[in-house]
């Protein structure tokens, strides 16, 4: 039974990935997935995939990601992390909240429905999670969006909230925030800028 679903799962995958190169996304792994939006801006798509012991079968339950390039470098620098190119992420979701179901989801594989749950899976990716990208392309939405603690989480906005007020040109708005999060936690950085107020280059 594990043959099998060994089996089934690179035949799951290979299928779905087959389907997002169609619809202009480039693979990164066997389960990871990404889509220029614009320069700076990136979609991301990672396949879990769900097997039950005992079952023949799988279920794969999409996660999406935006990430913006100039946001996620300068969070990287801040704290040291390894910047991922599949992983690595500003907002994030699973694909079934988008949907109308508006929970997780996920779709369900076996032998003889691969072809046609992957290409439900693929049109919902299509129809719901690429225009979810879209409309979060700039540091203004991101931040948005931080700020009410959607598509993310305490610590993850913690850091990305002064960085975007940074990057957007308001380094003395950044430095207190910063200083207000993490100075008395003495949170490691790579970088004075942000502690120090230090203004970015504008082009």
């Amino acid at each position: 039974m594990r043959k099998l679903n060994e089996a089934l799962r690179r035949e799951v995958l290979k299928t779905i990935g087959d389907l997002f190169i169609r619809a202009g996304f480039g693979k990164l792994t066997a389960v990871n997935f990404s889509l220029t939006i614009n320069s700076e801006a990136v979609g991301l798509v990672g396949l879990p995939v769900i097997t039950q012991p005992g079952e023949i079968g799988l279920h794969v339950a999409p996660s999406l990601g935006l990430r913006h390039e100039e946001l996620e470098k300068l969070v990287c620098e801040l704290t040291g992390r390894e910047f991922d190119e599949g992983t690595t992420a500003s907002l994030g979701i699973v694909l079934g909240y988008l949907m109308p179901e508006r929970s997780y989801l996920e779709f369900p594989f076996s032998p003889d429905i691969v072809t046609e749950v992957a290409e439900e899976l693929a049109a919902a990716l299509v129809e719901y999670g690429v225009p979810w990208m879209k409309a979060h392309v700039s540091l203004e939405q991101i931040l948005e969006e931080l700020l009410n603690m959607r598509y993310t989480y305490r610590d993850a906005a913690r850091l990305r909230i002064p960085a975007c007020h940074y990057l957007m040109g308001e380094p003395d708005r950044a430095k207190s925030i910063w200083n207000r999060n993490f100075w008395r936690s003495g949170t490691p950085t790579t970088s004075s800028q942000i502690s120090t107020g230090v203004s970015p280059a504008v082009s």
